[in-house]
C-alpha cells in the first residue's frame, strides 16, 4: 500500500500517483512524502528506476530486521530505524523496521507492516501541515515520535517489575521465573536497536551536509535526551533482574526449608510413639499391661498422648514451629 502526500503553499495534496510524483520533484514549492507499507517488487523497481535511488539502498529495504544505520549516498541519505507497535494493555513487544530515504524534495518511508509511528505522524501532518515545510523537519518528526512511542513500553516494564516483586514475597508462583526472563528479553531487544539509533542521532547533530540546514539541531538534541532517558531506564531494569532472580531463588530455598522443617517435626513427633507401639507390639507373653485388657490399651494410649503433647510444648518453647 502506498500513500503519497504533497505539501505546497501551506496545503496538503493526497491525490498524487506514482506518475505525477516525478513531475513535482522539480517543483521548488513542493515537498513530497511517499509512504510504502508492505512493499512488493514493483515498489522496489519504482524506487530504483522511477526515482533513481541506489539499488543497494533499496535492497536493504527488503530486510525487515536490518540493524539501525545511516548511509550517505551523496544526493540522498538512507536510514534504517526500528520502532515499536505497542498499545496499552498489550503483553507482546512488537518491533518493526522503518527505512527512510531522505532528499531535499522527497522523503520516502518503507515498512513491512502497519506502523503506529507512521500513522501518528500522518495524523500530525493532517492536523499541522507545516510539519512538512521541509523534508528535514518531517524526518525529525518521525524520529521524535519513533522515540516517544518507546516510553509506554518502559512504563509497562516498570509496572510488571513492581508486580513481580510483589508476587515474589506475597504470592509466590513458579511463573515468576518465566515472566522475569521474558522481561529481560524485552530489555535486551530494546537496547539492541536503541544504542545504534542513539549513535545516528549524535552523528546528525554533528553532521555538515548540504541536505541538513542545522536549524533544527535543538529538536535532535531533544530526541537524543529522550533516547538517553529510555536507555537509563533500561540500564536500571537490567540491574534489577539479578536481584529479582536472587530473591526468587531465596524464596524457593526458604519454602523448601519450611517444608523440610515441617516434615522433620512430624517425623520427630511420631518417633517416640512408634517406639512405644513397637515395644508393646512384640510377641512376648509376659509384658506389663499386656494382660489388663482394654484398660491396658488406654493406659498405653494415654502415655503416648502425654509424650506427644510434652514434645509439642517443648518445641513451642524452643520456637521451632
Amino acid at each position: 500500500m502506498k500513500r503519497i502526500v504533497r505539501f505546497a503553499d501551506g496545503e496538503l495534496d493526497v491525490s498524487l500517483t506514482e506518475e505525477t510524483v516525478k513531475k513535482y520533484l522539480t517543483d521548488d514549492c513542493s515537498i513530497i512524502w511517499l509512504d510504502i507499507e508492505t512493499p512488493v517488487d514493483e515498489d522496489y523497481q519504482f524506487l530504483v528506476q522511477g526515482l533513481g535511488l541506489h539499488a543497494l539502498a533499496v535492497e536493504d529495504c527488503r530486510e525487515e530486521g536490518a540493524k539501525p544505520k545511516m548511509e550517505d549516498y551523496g544526493d540522498f541519505f538512507f536510514f534504517a530505524f526500528r520502532g515499536i507497535n505497542y498499545y496499552s494493555g498489550s503483553h507482546a513487544l512488537d518491533t518493526l523496521g522503518i527505512k527512510i530515504f531522505f532528499t531535499r524534495k522527497i522523503l520516502i518511508t518503507v515498512h513491512h507492516k502497519n506502523s503506529k509511528t507512521i500513522e501518528e505522524v500522518l495524523h500530525s501532518v493532517n492536523a499541522n501541515p507545516q510539519i512538512m515545510v521541509t523534508t528535514e523537519k518531517l524526518l525529525f518528526k518521525i524520529m521524535d515520535i519513533l522515540t516517544d512511542n518507546i516510553m509506554p513500553v518502559i512504563n509497562h516494564i516498570n509496572e510488571r517489575l513492581d508486580t513481580l516483586q510483589h508476587h515474589i514475597f506475597k504470592k509466590f508462583s513458579p511463573s515468576i521465573l518465566e515472566e522475569t526472563f521474558e522481561l529481560k528479553k524485552w530489555v535486551l531487544r530494546l537496547k539492541r536497536f536503541l544504542y545504534p539509533q542513539q549513535q545516528i542521532i549524535t552523528k546528525l547533530i554533528q553532521i555538515d551536509h548540504s541536505l541538513f540546514s542545522g536549524n533544527l539541531t535543538y529538536q535532535l538534541r531533544d530526541i537524543l535526551d529522550h533516547t538517553q532517558e529510555v536507555l537509563d531506564h533500561l540500564a536500571i531494569y537490567e540491574e534489577l533482574f539479578p536481584d529479582a532472580m536472587n530473591s526468587y531463588l531465596s524464596q524457593v530455598t526458604n519454602r523448601m526449608n519450611e517444608v523440610m522443617k515441617t516434615m522433620s517435626i512430624i517425623a520427630t513427633l511420631m518417633l517416640p510413639l512408634s517406639f512405644v507401639t513397637g515395644i508393646f507390639g512384640m510377641n512376648f507373653h509376659n509384658m506389663p499391661l499386656i494382660n489388663e485388657g482394654l484398660g491396658g490399651f488406654w493406659k498405653i494410649v494415654s502415655v503416648m498422648v502425654i509424650i506427644f503433647l510434652g514434645m509439642v510444648v517443648f518445641f513451642r518453647k524452643k520456637d521451632w514451629f
